[in-house]
């Protein structure tokens, strides 16, 4: 017999009454009623959700207090309500709801659990211990919570009633199944000081949470709850404790192992609680932390990428710009490839955030630390007065009492004002990075083609506390109303460099000056200026060494050669490089070989350097450190490629992964370009790194080479560069000297000879190469071994910039040598007799 498809619809329906709601409801509870009173049969999630997208939309972008207005509406119908049908649909569309990352208050997380504590009715309890996980545990809560643990049976399914169950006692008591226990060295003095904090539990729910951060970034759920139950503590508590196991570093008393994958999952979501609460002065703290964690581990790697990257990411995320502050310090330091490239997005992206440039983002990043225009800042503690200055060797703190300066901190100041004191010594450490990371900041942007304006450069430059310590001392190239002008900060105003003042308008574009753009002329007149008026530039400007393309350049179009056939020592050319900024990895004996390379992001080049492994002969085993790292490497040419298709910084690789040697992979090399098409600055300054390298690190600027390497097969290069010809850097510090000794002391004891400064002994004549800083004793040309120790004795000498290192040697020693007589090092003394 036929069925009748609607007398069977009709009998069902029977069945399944259709909902009926009050009068007052809502017209979002109307509307549901329409989509869903007649159709009994959807009871599947996707069903509902697909049928109510207009209204649950619509409710998505309404306020948080709407939602949650729904929500207990809902909820209320689904106690009330006689159709079944129509509960499991307010189910779905209040847990939708619920996750749609409603706010609750602790009242209405009370008034929630106490509604749904009613057996036997299809809630939806999992969206709503969710919503709730974020809200303070308050007794009422608490109770509440136990309660409704009561009301989920069986009747919701042995499975569903136990994953309820567990979801409940975490919220009441905290996780069973996942105990917090120390993972190594680092969480160990962690957790060993946690067990005496007054708020043990509250700290091991946040470092369950904090170990719980499975992805590289923390999702707002995460970090929504991350500030919850920081908020239990107290954030200052956690700051307090923070900065303690910061100061740890990664991996405690182990210097030379990694982090376990246990470890960084809570030092990795550690970093992130902290980044979360979003207090800008743990900021330095953190950067710290990256620089431990991304400090190389010989013949291993870096301590730990993981963790060191979410530092980076931690402070890319803080609000305003002290997390950019200390991104640009870790660019200046990380040379790890995939960290620079993390640390170079996050700060591009927050130039881009703030619609500047990058030169002006890290301007405007700079922190005062509180210092005045002087560049000093003064704190009371009792009766004592502490001072935390700029000075020339760096950061200082000084003590007095009553104006009378004290040799160490008084016992009263570490007992009474602990937190000052502490404050303070962060201060000082801070500032000593953001010193060093300013002066290079600077220095690089000689090579910079971007400008800013007069009113923003004053701002950034002239009136800050701590960039203006290197600013006013360095010449600046205004561009005014189509005319350009170069001056320098002289007694409060602006300066050309015949002293005449100059104003320029609010809408003058400034940058650094660099000679590369000025004639000879004025050149020498900016040398005359800071000479006579005694100013020593941070770094060298006015006498910075230019180097234009040479005809043999010309010659061999896409590479110098200029720097070739030098042998360097390695360890200290690493130093160098990671100071200037370049790219290299020590070579070893092992598959290391790699080539210096410096990124131009500004032009879309990358500089490279060769170098080369020296050729030791078999059983050869001076030539390596006891890890087979070698101590001198050999250099080779100096060429541009585009950035984009440079070629990785690191060991070749051949098909299949196959590392091969880089004789048989020279197809592969990026194509160099031709240096006539590089601009003239960006070739200037990177031949003046490499002259800068060869010069400091060669083997022939070592004094003690030739004496502890008598029969190495390099001696005739030692010989040769120890007092050979002079290259561009020595020709200009021979011009240095030349208008310097004049001025000085020993004047009537020294000349310039050729290549030589010759110092006038009481006991012998003296040959300082002014390229090596190597002496010679005359008459009979005697080689005299000096090792410079630390210190610079002539620090105080009017020299005219800093960061000349062979300059400093060249008048150290002849300041020694004057008054041979009175030397009482016995190794110096020995070899004058």
């Amino acid at each position: 017999m036929a069925v009748d498809p609607e007398a069977l619809q009709r009998a069902l329906r029977s069945q399944f009454p259709a909902p009926e709601v009050s009068p007052n409801s809502s017209d979002w509870m109307f509307e549901l009623v329409s989509i869903f009173g007649s159709n009994p049969f959807v009871n599947r999630e996707r069903d509902v959700l697909r049928l109510a997208e207009a209204p649950v939309s619509r409710l998505k972008a309404e306020p948080s207090e709407v939602r949650v207005g729904v929500v207990f509406e809902a909820l209320n119908e689904i106690i009330h309500s006689q159709a079944f049908h129509f509960k499991i649909v307010l189910k779905i569309v209040a847990a939708t709801l619920l996750r749609s990352g409603v706010e609750l208050n602790s009242l209405e997380a009370v008034r929630l659990v106490e509604l749904v504590s009613k057996p036997q009715l299809p809630f939806p309890f999992k969206a709503i211990l969710s919503a709730i996980d974020c809200v303070p545990r308050t007794p009422a809560l608490v109770t509440a919570l136990y309660r409704l643990r009561g009301c989920v049976t069986r009747y919701h399914g042995e499975p569903e009633m136990k994953e309820i169950h567990e979801r409940i006692d975490v919220l009441i008591g905290g996780p069973k199944e996942k105990p917090v226990t120390p993972a190594g060295a680092w969480s160990r003095i962690v957790f060993e000081e946690v067990a005496t904090f007054e708020k043990k539990f509250d700290w091991h729910a946040l470092l369950l949470h904090a170990r719980s951060l499975t992805q590289s970034t923390a999702s707002k759920k995460w970090q929504s709850k991350a500030v919850n139950l920081a908020s239990r503590i107290g954030p200052a508590e956690v700051l307090d404790a923070a900065r303690r196991w910061l100061a740890l570093g990664p991996t405690p008393g182990e210097k030379m192992i990694q982090t376990s994958e246990a470890e960084a999952d809570y030092q990795k979501g550690f970093i992130w609680v902290l980044g979360t609460l979003g207090d800008v002065s743990i900021a330095p703290d953190i950067a710290d932390f990256a620089f431990g964690c991304f400090r190389k581990i010989p013949m291993i790697g870096a301590v730990s990428h993981r963790v060191g990257n979410a530092c980076v990411n931690a402070l890319a995320a803080m609000p305003g710009l002290a997390g950019v502050s200390q991104l640009s310090r870790l660019a200046g330091r990380v040379k790890y490839d995939v960290a620079r490239r993390l640390i170079e997005k996050a700060m591009n992206e927050a130039a881009e955030r703030n619609q500047v440039s990058r030169d002006d983002l890290e301007a405007m990043a700079v922190p005062t630390f509180g210092l005045d225009a002087a560049g000093g800042r003064i704190e009371q503690a009792g009766d004592c007065e502490a001072r935390l200055a700029i000075g020339r060797d760096g950061a200082s703190l000084t003590w007095s009492r009553e104006g009378k300066t004290l040799k160490s901190v008084p016992a009263s100041v570490k007992e009474e004002h602990a937190e000052l004191l502490k404050d303070l010594n962060r201060s000082v450490k801070e500032l000593d990075g953001q010193i060093a990371a300013q002066r290079f900041r600077l220095e690089r942007q000689l090579i910079s083609h971007g400008t800013c304006s007069y009113e923003r450069w004053k701002q950034w430059y002239l009136d800050h506390p701590l960039v203006s310590h290197f600013a006013a001392r360095l010449i600046w190239e205004f561009e005014d109303g189509g005319e350009t002008r170069t001056a320098i900060l002289w007694q409060g105003g602006l300066v050309d460099w015949s002293s005449h003042a100059i104003q320029p308008s609010l809408e003058a574009r400034v940058r650094l000056w660099h000679p590369i753009r000025s004639d000879v002329q004025t050149i020498l007149n900016w040398r005359c200026w800071l000479e006579d008026h005694q100013v020593r530039q941070p770094f060298k400007q006015a006498h910075r060494e230019v180097y234009l393309l040479t005809d043999a350049e010309r010659k061999t179009e896409t590479y110098s050669n200029r720097f070739a056939s030098h042998v360097i020592r390695q360890h200290q050319f690493v130093s160098l490089c990671r100071e200037r900024g370049w790219k290299f990895k020590a070579m070893g004996s092992w598959d290391s070989h790699n080539t210096p390379s410096l990124e131009l992001s500004q032009y879309n080049l990358v500089a490279k350097f060769d170098v080369e492994f020296p050729e030791a002969e078999d059983g050869d085993d001076e030539s390596t450190t006891a890890h087979g790292v070698y101590l001198a490497i050999g250099t080779g040419r100096v060429e541009f490629v585009p950035l984009k298709v440079a070629e990785p910084n690191n060991a070749e690789n051949g098909p299949f992964g196959i590392r091969l040697p880089r004789k048989f992979l020279g197809l592969r090399r990026a194509a160099a370009l031709r240096l006539e098409e590089i601009p003239v600055l960006v070739f200037s300054e990177v031949m003046r790194d490499c002259d800068l390298f060869v010069g400091v690190t060669s083997i022939g600027a070592d004094p003690a080479w030739n004496r502890d390497h008598a029969d190495d097969p390099h001696s005739p290069y030692w010989q040769q560069f120890a007092f050979g010809d002079l290259n561009t850097a020595s020709e200009n510090r021979r011009t240095v000297l030349e208008s310097l000794l004049p001025k000085l002391a020993i004047r009537d004891r020294c000349r310039l000879d050729g290549r030589f400064l010759v110092v006038r002994g009481d006991l012998h004549e003296y040959r300082i190469h002014i390229g090596s800083a190597n002496v010679l004793i005359e008459p009979g040309s005697r080689y005299l071994c000096i090792v410079h120790g630390p210190g610079d004795t002539a620090a105080n000498l009017p020299l005219p910039f800093e960061g000349d290192r062979i300059l400093g040697l060249v008048l150290s020693k002849a300041l020694l040598l004057m008054s041979d007589t009175k030397i009482k090092d016995p190794t110096i003394a020995r070899q004058l007799s």
